[in-house]
């Protein structure tokens, strides 16, 4: 977030605030850059790049250091650190998820809200009725096809893989039955919450 923030300086726009947020369920710190979305497109996407960027060049620099360390704790603490750093930004550059990998890809296209459009194109395809913005419509399409198989990935993902998880954590205070009831009540409205959003981006392309 420092990142996104000296770069959004560099180019001479104001950085409106900074925090903690939530996004998907987990705490994320950030920036308020949105300054910057008055620039132009290469100044846009390169306060995007620089999240992804310095989590790159940190962890390269946290792996050259592991290797010029004797095995030790802080060897092991270098390469935890280095791989996070690799898993974040290979996370933040996935353009299906709302972070800097989708921001780029939408200045490069120079399409504002491009998610929410794409959704609404691909709910009035299936809904039957006449699509809007046909110049864009590959694009819609392939984005609105690919965000829609992605999020239902996510949810039923959520559904297993946090039921498990939360089911193991009940199960320390709770009767085993009553654990995986739990489990799948949290875990289920976690899902239902993500697909949700998915699907109401369709319905409002369906209903125009």
């Amino acid at each position: 977030e420092v990142a996104h923030a000296a770069t959004c300086k560099h180019f001479g726009r104001q950085i409106n605030r900074a925090g903690i947020g939530w996004y998907l369920f987990a705490p994320v710190a950030f920036v308020d850059t949105s300054d910057i979305w008055a620039a132009a497109r290469l100044p846009r996407i390169l306060v995007s790049m620089a999240g992804p960027y310095s989590n790159l060049v940190l962890s390269g620099i946290a792996a050259l250091a592991a290797l010029l360390l004797a095995p030790s704790g802080w060897q092991d603490l270098l390469w935890s650190f280095s791989l996070t750093g690799y898993v974040l930004a290979l996370v933040n550059l996935n353009p299906l998820l709302e972070l800097d990998g989708y921001y780029i890809v939408m200045d490069l296209l120079e399409i504002p809200n491009l998610r929410a459009r794409a959704l609404a194109y691909l709910g009035s395809r299936l809904g039957g009725r006449a699509a809007p913005e046909p110049r864009l419509r590959r694009v819609f399409l392939l984005f609105g096809a690919a965000s829609l198989a992605y999020g239902i990935a996510v949810g039923v993902g959520v559904l297993l893989v946090y039921r498990a998880y939360m089911v193991d954590i009940a199960d320390s205070y709770f009767p085993h039955q009553y654990a995986q009831a739990i489990g799948w009540v949290l875990a289920g409205t976690m899902s239902l919450i993500i697909l949700h959003r998915l699907f109401d981006g369709l319905r409002l392309g369906r209903e125009g």
